[in-house]
């Protein structure tokens, strides 16, 4: 188990709640509803396919690496230069 020490609260351990606990969780804090509702995204594998929309749309999945170096060059200047981007504030 990993733990995260050196913190003003000490140890800090990982932990994981199954559906029902998130279920009963879901009773009383809606954010845990919401997760409840998802939790088929982490339970097993799942694939997207795009196809469809490729071939109606016209649209074109943007490659990781373009993508990645959009994020870094619309994120990095304002950064850079000691602030935060408006953008995001």
């Amino acid at each position: 188990m990993e733990s995260l020490s050196g913190s003003s609260v000490g140890i800090l351990h990982r932990r994981f709640m199954g559906l029902g606990m998130l279920r009963l969780g879901g009773l009383f804090v809606p954010a845990a509803r919401a997760m409840a509702e998802m939790y088929y995204e982490f339970d097993r594998p799942f694939t997207v396919d795009s196809s469809h929309s490729e071939r109606t749309l016209g649209l074109a999945p943007t490659p990781l690496d373009r993508g990645f170096a959009e994020t870094v060059e619309w994120f990095a200047p304002p950064v850079a230069a000691g602030g935060i981007p408006a953008h995001v504030e």
